[in-house]
């Protein structure tokens, strides 16, 4: 019986070397899956200056060719440094309320191209933007809302800031008119040639 029991132990680790051997002599395919990834990068602007910190003074308005720029300047009012990056937020205000605002983060006729950039605004210095948009000329018989004032929010910050200043912004066509379409650079460092404050 013991005999019978080693015969069947060696016939069975037989058949398992065989099978272990034919399996390593098998062919080995490799498949190999390449993908398509897709990054979209998305860029957060912020500043640690607050309204509360800060004034804002208008510049002076130049008109040419049916449209208006108005350059803005943000001076620092503490004794402590504070940084500034992206596009500020506008909306027009009439005395009867807020006015529909449609801010473009882009250039125009009246407003130039202008790169993103981290600003340090030291005491009593000031970081600049410029809001431009098309006046009432080509738009005959069409009006748009004037505003009184403007509520300037900056970068990263919830509070606003309000300036008395009166604009009437146009956009699109007489057929499809579009009021409140102001474009906007973001905060500058200094003021391109032709703006002044």
């Amino acid at each position: 019986m013991k005999q019978f029991k080693n015969l069947l132990l060696t016939s069975s680790c037989m058949v398992l070397l065989a099978a272990c051997g034919s399996a390593s002599t098998a062919p080995t395919t490799t498949s190999t899956t390449t993908s398509t990834t897709s990054t979209t990068s998305t860029t957060v602007y912020s500043s640690n200056c607050s309204s509360s910190e800060v004034t804002a003074t208008l510049g002076l308005k130049e008109a040419a060719a049916g449209s208006v720029a108005l350059p803005v300047a943000i001076k620092n009012t503490t004794s402590q440094s504070c940084t500034i990056s992206g596009y500020p937020g506008l909306q027009m205000v009439a005395a009867s309320g807020k006015i529909p605002t449609v801010v473009a983060q882009s250039s125009s006729v009246s407003v130039p191209s202008e790169p993103v950039t981290s600003i340090t605004i030291n005491p009593g210095a000031s970081a600049y933007f410029i809001l431009g948009f098309s006046d009432s000329t080509g738009y005959s018989g069409v009006s748009c809302p004037t505003s009184s004032s403007i509520e300037i929010t900056l970068p990263g910050d919830t509070k606003a800031l309000s300036v008395a200043v009166s604009v009437s912004p146009y956009g699109g066509t007489v057929q499809n008119l579009q009021c409140g379409l102001i474009h906007v650079t973001p905060m500058l460092s200094s003021l391109p040639a032709g703006y002044q404050i």
